[in-house]
């Protein structure tokens, strides 16, 4: 498995870790302080009891504002991009235990969960058309997972406006990544944006179609 890097450079997967699906220790460095991580995050491998899990566990957020669904989202994407994790796995083990009781923050999570995996190629190709001199491979993973999170939102959430869903995304990039990322993000959406409006690829509608936030 090749070697995963945060925005700042750091290393957050190494194979000299020894971490494996079966151990189930996925280390997550999502940010330089990991007391910006809220909630619980935790994996159980398949057929395995609850002495297996490997856990960070901080103050449960409150769920009724979707900035705090996006997050647990993003960390959903990032376990299920390093770790190898089947979608399913995952689901079960990051989303639903941080969601038990918002239904409705539940279903907005997996949809947008499961949108960006089953669209990832597409995402990726928007991505890449609009990161000069570099290859997607190279992008920082929590990066890479906000703008793919970002892009799936254009396209896939009708109901979503252009404007919260720019300004969500460099907000998760700067506390879960640098400031740098929050501009870097900025940058390339707003590049995607514009070709994307030009193909008319973005249809809002409804709550959708406010210009502002």
């Amino acid at each position: 498995m090749p070697e995963a890097r945060s925005a700042c450079g750091s290393r957050i997967l190494n194979s000299g870790c020894n971490i494996t699906i079966q151990a189930s220790l996925l280390i997550i460095n999502l940010h330089r302080n990991l007391s910006a991580l809220s909630g619980v995050l935790y994996f159980v491998p398949p057929g395995r009891n609850s002495r297996h899990r490997f856990f960070y566990n901080f103050h449960k957020p409150n769920m009724a504002q979707r900035r705090e669904v996006r997050e647990v989202v993003l960390q959903a994407l990032y376990a299920e991009d390093v770790s190898g994790f089947t979608w399913k796995h995952i689901l079960s083990t990051v989303i639903e235990p941080r969601l038990p009781d918002d239904k409705n923050a539940r279903k907005f999570a997996e949809r947008l969960f499961l949108k960006v995996v089953n669209n990832r190629e597409e995402l990726d190709s928007l991505i890449q058309d609009h990161i000069k001199n570099w290859k997607i491979e190279r992008l920082a993973t929590v990066d890479k997972q906000i703008l793919r999170l970002a892009l799936c939102e254009f396209l896939y959430f009708e109901e979503i406006p252009i404007k919260v869903t720019i300004n969500e995304a460099i907000e998760v990039a700067k506390k879960f990544s640098t400031q740098k990322s929050g501009n870097f993000v900025n940058g390339i959406l707003d590049a995607a944006l514009e070709r994307l409006q030009e193909e008319n690829r973005i249809q809002k509608k409804g709550r959708g179609l406010i210009e502002s936030s």
